[in-house]
């Protein structure tokens, strides 16, 4: 020590000065430290390992982005990105998947996806404002260049509008809009009243029930239990009972009375293919009736039948065998036509059916007198002499594309009609005029549902998107995003609040308009979802 004092050295430093002087122990007096570098193939196994991290971080995150349906949107973001906006034989949800799996390794490298948005869209805007210019530079030199410039410039811009657009409604559609909140309003104050009073009856059966297994020792299996399975059950041994070859082409659509099968001339079936031909058949005997529009001159489509779908009245029994006209023109009780409805007699019969011909049809269908089921021939006999008689009472025209979907509204006195045109229409059938053309799609509107009180209707496009209306109002509620490819089908449960939609990306998806999101996705199907119906 510099001290003088001298060092008192435990016998671990002992050990460690001795190994250091035998050179076992290099210590770095201040010089560098010498590092072993990795050989090649372990920096290849490292740069690989951090490759597949990050790339299942990226599959993780690219779950949770959202990515706009639109393509015009969707091609204006790969752009931005310098990605090519096609690759060979991508379909649209392949480039909205490609998209996805980009903006997800953007955000992991320290991009902000929302950013890339926001320039796709300035982008779109400064691309409609050049083309305009161009066109104004074009009118000085050629004289009228200026107007064909703005509009150039109009279109060049493909930003959607920040807000919804509305329009003064005309006297017609806001009496109507009157009566449909007095319908909505009485059928949802009946379905409320029924539910609670099936809440109080199934927890007094469950308290009962209680009270009578801790009697018994327990072990008892509830009523409501029995029930779920019979009805599981009852499923698992479904299978068909009956086929008949419906059309030389193939079928479109099929639509059963609402109460097929309940009455004891087992309900009327209607069936729509790709030839114009709407044939009419009896439920039980599966024997044709008859073919609507055949023999009559400008009475069928012209093209292929979209969508079909019978009056609610239309399962009232015994109302199938009236011979009343709609409107009240002919004998039997046809209606009051002041409040919108008509009669049962008068109502029961008809069915609406939708085409590629542009034009949606009213038919009045009644089964003529002796149709009906006899037993002694097993029930062909007298289908086959009991034709359905049927004739056109009303066509709609107004969409500039063919139709898609076609429903009756609850109340029986309003129809809603589905177009390629991207709009959907409501229409007055006593008058047969339309009250209502909605746009706001983005692509062709195809499916088309009424909720069972009234007061909704959903829409599906091709694009995979579904809307919610509300027609008491005219306003869009509830967008429904999910689908990834075209939306074919879809209907409102009788609770009023769930809606189930299928399409061509093999899956059904129940939404719940309560919590405004998806709440289940049924993707038990390999091939698209075509129709579906809840019970």
């Amino acid at each position: 020590m510099d001290d003088g004092k001298t060092q008192v050295l435990k016998p671990a430093s002992l050990a460690l000065q001795a190994a250091v002087r035998a050179g076992n122990i290099n210590v770095g007096g201040g010089a560098g430290v010498d590092v072993m570098e990795l050989s090649s193939s372990s920096l290849e196994a490292q740069d690989k390992h951090a490759s597949l991290l990050k790339r299942v971080e990226a599959e993780r995150r690219a779950r949770s982005i959202v990515v706009p349906t639109n393509k015009d949107e969707v091609r204006d973001a790969l752009r931005q990105m310098g990605q090519p906006v096609r690759l060979f034989s991508e379909n649209l949800a392949d480039i909205r998947e490609r998209l996805r799996e980009l903006l997800a390794r953007l955000e992991i490298e320290g991009e902000d996806a929302a950013s890339i948005f926001a320039a796709a869209q300035q982008a779109g805007h400064a691309a409609g404002g050049g083309g305009g210019a161009q066109g104004g530079g074009g009118g000085g030199a050629g004289g009228g260049g200026g107007g064909a410039g703005q509009a150039g410039g109009a279109v060049g811009s493909r930003a959607p509008p920040e807000s919804d657009v509305y329009t003064e409604a005309p006297a017609l559609l806001v009496a109507a809009r009157a009566r449909l909140l007095g319908f909505s309003l009485d059928k949802a104050r009946a379905r409320l009243a029924g539910a609670k009073k099936r809440r109080r009856e199934v927890h007094d059966l469950a308290e009962a029930e209680q009270a009578a297994a801790g009697q018994a020792g327990g072990g008892a299996e509830s009523k409501e239990d029995a029930r779920a399975r019979s009805l599981f059950s009852q499923v698992a041994t479904l299978g068909a009972s009956g086929s008949q070859l419906g059309d030389e082409r193939p079928l479109a659509t099929l639509r059963a009375t609402p109460g097929c099968g309940g009455g004891s001339g087992g309900g009327l079936l209607a069936t729509g293919s790709l030839a114009n031909h709407v044939k009419i058949w009896d439920a039980r005997s599966l024997e044709p009736l008859g073919v609507l529009g055949q023999g009559q001159a400008n009475q069928g489509h012209l093209e292929r039948i979209t969508g079909l779908d019978w009056h609610p009245q239309a399962g009232v029994e015994g109302a199938l065998q009236a011979g009343a006209t709609f409107g009240g023109g002919g004998g039997g009780d046809g209606g009051d036509p002041s409040d919108g409805s008509c009669g049962e007699a008068a109502c029961a019969g008809l069915l609406a059916s939708a085409s590629a011909d542009k034009t949606a049809k009213i038919w009045r269908v009644h089964q003529a007198p002796g149709g009906g089921e006899d037993q002694a021939s097993g029930g062909k006999a007298k289908a086959a002499a009991g034709l359905s008689a049927g004739r056109c009472v009303a066509t709609l025209r107004g969409h500039e594309h063919r139709l898609g979907q076609v429903g009756w509204h609850p109340d029986g006195a309003h129809l809603g009609t589905a177009s390629f045109d991207r709009s959907w229409r409501l229409w007055d059938v006593e008058a047969e005029a339309e009250l209502l053309l909605q746009d706001g799609h983005a692509y062709e509107v195809y499916m088309l549902s009424f909720q069972k009180d009234g007061a909704l209707v959903c829409t599906g496009d091709f694009g995979g998107v579904g809307l919610v209306w509300d027609l008491r109002c005219g306003k869009k509620v509830f967008g429904m995003t999910g689908h990834v490819k075209r939306i074919v089908c879809g209907d409102f449960s009788p609770n009023g609040f769930q809606v189930v939609t299928g399409g061509d990306d093999h899956s059904a998806r129940v939404w719940d308009l309560r919590q405004r999101c998806c709440s289940y996705v049924v993707p038990a199907h390999a091939s698209v979802v075509s129709s579906l119906r809840f019970d």
